[in-house]
């Protein structure tokens, strides 16, 4: 009668041990799942963003010739005289017009940094406050300078949260004492193991605090001033509104209280009253408003 008792306590205790591992696993996977999806949405977000550049058309050519004109030091002959003609309008108008395209390169970014562009590009801004094709091409520049660091930071977070979930995964060792038990169960262990192609997706970039350097150099002033200066001017409202979205969400508190110091959330929630019917600026105004009022080290 004891031996029986002891069969059936056994029994069911590795069936409840069953059930908790299955379960385990079951979030895991959930948990994977959503992980994955974050990603791909960030891959078509980075998409969407190249895409919706106001002046890159989808061309192999364009491309192309934006690729040959950074291998001729392009930039630096782009920059030069933007710094050396400071107070020709049309330079810097122009000059912008080139950046605003070549910028949505990585390696062209970091080389633009690295001349200074970010002071050129602030400096033109402020030059021709009443410009709008100044100030709708620079603060567009500023927006895609901004955009890479934004999405590297949540490739790193994602990254990490995925790697610590294998690492998890490695040290439940009750899972695999009870992996044989189900097929179910190995169906669920080698779907986890063959997401290792979610590294693929990741693609280490080099950073360049371009964020931080926006803000010292009071790039933060020089997007809200023309979306207050121009306050009807549809293009200038989505760019402004995409650049603060921007550089709220790097999970930077001082870029957070900046904008609101300089009363930003007041011209975020004026772009998106002028523009009701407008879906780009109810986006990146709804986008800008939750990044501004979280804060993910809080």
């Amino acid at each position: 009668m004891q031996n029986l008792e002891k069969f059936i306590f056994r029994k069911e205790t590795l069936f409840i041990l069953f059930l908790i591992t299955s379960l385990l696993i079951q979030l895991n996977e959930k948990k994977f799942n959503r992980l994955e999806k974050e990603l791909n949405d960030l891959k078509k977000e980075k998409e969407d963003e190249n895409l919706s550049n106001l002046l890159l058309k989808e061309d192999k050519d364009i491309k192309k010739n934006q690729n040959k004109i950074t291998e001729l030091k392009g930039i630096e002959a782009i920059i030069n005289p933007m710094n050396k003609f400071v107070d020709n309008e049309k330079i810097q108008e122009n000059g912008l017009g080139a950046l605003i395209n070549i910028v949505l390169n990585e390696e062209n970014q970091n080389k633009i940094t690295e001349l200074k562009g970010i002071e050129t590009i602030i400096n033109a801004i402020n030059k021709f406050p009443n410009n709008k094709e100044i100030q709708k091409k620079g603060i567009g520049t500023l927006r895609n300078i901004a955009l890479n660091e934004v999405l590297n930071e949540k490739f790193n977070r994602l990254e990490k949260e995925l790697n610590d979930l294998k690492k998890e995964k490695e040290d439940e060792n009750l899972s695999n004492l009870l992996l044989k038990e189900d097929k179910n169960i190995k169906k669920n262990q080698n779907k986890i193991t063959e997401l290792k192609g979610i590294e693929a997706i990741i693609n280490p970039m080099n950073k360049f605090d371009n964020q931080n350097k926006i803000t010292e150099l009071k790039g933060i002033e020089t997007i809200i001033n023309p979306m207050n200066n121009f306050p009807n001017h549809k293009e200038i409202q989505a760019n402004g509104l995409r650049a603060l979205a921007n550089i709220a969400s790097s999970n930077n508190e001082e870029n957070q209280n900046k904008i609101t110091e300089l009363k930003g959330i007041e011209t975020i929630i004026n772009a998106m009253n002028n523009f009701p019917n407008h879906k780009e600026i109810q986006a990146n105004g709804l986008r800008a408003l939750w990044n501004i009022a979280s804060n993910e080290n809080g």
